[in-house]
C-alpha cells in the first residue's frame, strides 16, 4: 500500500513539471513575437522617416535611353493611291457588220492614225457601187442633154430640172455607197501601239464590241482621288512624289490639274500627274501619290510613339538633372502634324531637351534613372 502511494505521488510530480514547461514555451513565444511585432514597426518608421529627410536615397535606379531635341526640317505628305491613265487609250469598234476578210495589225505592233487594222467583207457595196456607177453615167447623159436644150431654149424646164435631179441623186447614193464601203476597214483613230486585238479572219463583227484596243504611252498620267477636306491645301503646282510599287520606282513631279468639282457620291476631287514618255508605265498600273501638303526647315520633332496622354492633355518625359541626379519630369506638349511615326512638337519642348525614348512605359514624375 505505501509502494502504491509513493509511485502515483511521483507520477503527479512528473505531470506537474510537463505542465509547467509546456507553459514557459508558449510565454515565451508570445513575448519573442511581440519583440519581433516591436522591431518590425521601428524599422518602419525609421524608413518613412529617412525618406521624407532623403527621398530619393532608397528609390530604385531605372535604365532609359533618350535623344536630344533639335532643330530639323520636316514635310507632310498626303498619300493617295491611283493609277496610270492615259486620255489615247481607245477602244476601236468596227463600224460596219460583217465576216472580217482581213487583219493587218497584230498586239504589239506600232500604229499610225488612219491606218487600217482589218477588213470587213465588203462585196455587197462593191457591187452595189457599181451598179450606182452604170446607172449615174446614164443619167448624166441624160442631163447633159437636157442642159444643153435647155441652154437653147428647146425643151420644157421640167425635163431639165428632172434630169438634173436623178443625175444628183445618183451621186449622193454613190457617195453614201463610198462611206459604206471605207466603213469596211477597222482604222487606228491615233497614232500608238496595239495593246489588244479580239477579231480573227472570217469571224463575225459588229459595232458592239470592240475589235482592237490602240494606247499612245507618250500622255500617260497618274491620277487619284482627294478628299474635299484638301481642296484649299492641295492644288494645281503643287510637288508630288510618284511611286511604282510593281516597279520599286519614284518620281518626283508637279500636279498639272486638280478638279473644282467635288464628287457627290465619294465626296472627292480628282488630281492627275504627266508621266511623260516612257515605255515602262502601262496604263491601269497601280501608283502612290505623295502629295506635299506642309512643310517647313525649323521643326521640333519626337517619334509618335513615345507621346502619352491623360486629362491635362499630350506629354512626354524627360531627363532633367537635380542635384546631381538624373530624374524624370513630365513635360506637356502640342502636337501639330503627324507623318509615318514623326510629330510635330508645336510647344513643350526646346532645343537641347533630353527625351526619354526608351523604358518611358514605366515611368513617373521624379523616378531615378540612368541613360
Amino acid at each position: 500500500m505505501k509502494r502504491i502511494l509513493i509511485l502515483l505521488t511521483a507520477a503527479s510530480i512528473i505531470v506537474a513539471c510537463g505542465k509547467n514547461a509546456g507553459t514557459d514555451k508558449k510565454a515565451e513565444l508570445e513575448k519573442l513575437k511581440k519583440e519581433h511585432s516591436d522591431i518590425t514597426k521601428k524599422i518602419a518608421d525609421l524608413e518613412a522617416e529617412l525618406a521624407k529627410e532623403n527621398p530619393n536615397e532608397n528609390q530604385k535606379v531605372k535604365f532609359v535611353a533618350v535623344d536630344t531635341v533639335e532643330v530639323s526640317s520636316f514635310t507632310h505628305y498626303v498619300e493617295i493611291h491611283g493609277q496610270v491613265q492615259s486620255d489615247q487609250n481607245i477602244n476601236v469598234f468596227p463600224r460596219s457588220m460583217g465576216p472580217v476578210t482581213k487583219v493587218y495589225a497584230q498586239v504589239g505592233q506600232q500604229v499610225k492614225k488612219g491606218q487600217v487594222l482589218a477588213k470587213i467583207d465588203d462585196a455587197l457595196i462593191s457591187k452595189n457601187m457599181e451598179e450606182l456607177k452604170t446607172r449615174l453615167e446614164l443619167v448624166t447623159t441624160i442631163y447633159n442633154k437636157q442642159k444643153n436644150l435647155w441652154d437653147q431654149k428647146i425643151g420644157t424646164e421640167v425635163a431639165y430640172l428632172q434630169a438634173k435631179n436623178n443625175k444628183e441623186a445618183l451621186e449622193n447614193s454613190l457617195a453614201t455607197a463610198k462611206e459604206q464601203l471605207d466603213n469596211t476597214n477597222i482604222k487606228s483613230p491615233i497614232d500608238g501601239i496595239v495593246d489588244q486585238a479580239d477579231v480573227k479572219e472570217g469571224e463575225m463583227v459588229n459595232g458592239a464590241r470592240p475589235a482592237f484596243r490602240v494606247i499612245n504611252s507618250s500622255q500617260l498620267k497618274a491620277t487619284g482621288e482627294l478628299a474635299e477636306s484638301y481642296l484649299n491645301t492641295v492644288g494645281a503646282g503643287d510637288a508630288v512624289i510618284v511611286v511604282f510599287p510593281d516597279l520599286k520606282k519614284e518620281i518626283t513631279g508637279k500636279i498639272n490639274f486638280a478638279a473644282k468639282a467635288i464628287s457627290p457620291i465619294s465626296r472627292t476631287f480628282k488630281v492627275e500627274v504627266n508621266l511623260g514618255n516612257n515605255a515602262e508605265y502601262r496604263p491601269n498600273m497601280i501608283s502612290v501619290l505623295k502629295i506635299i501638303d506642309y512643310t517647313t526647315n525649323n521643326a521640333i520633332t519626337v517619334p509618335m510613339n513615345i507621346i502619352q496622354a491623360d486629362q491635362e492633355g499630350n506629354y512626354v518625359y524627360i531627363a532633367v538633372e537635380e542635384a546631381g541626379k538624373l530624374t524624370v519630369k513630365k513635360a506637356a506638349v502640342k502636337v501639330g502634324q503627324v507623318y509615318r511615326g514623326t510629330a510635330e512638337i508645336l510647344s513643350g519642348l526646346s532645343v537641347g531637351d533630353r527625351v526619354i525614348t526608351v523604358g518611358y512605359q514605366e515611368l513617373n514624375q521624379g523616378d531615378l534613372i540612368n541613360l
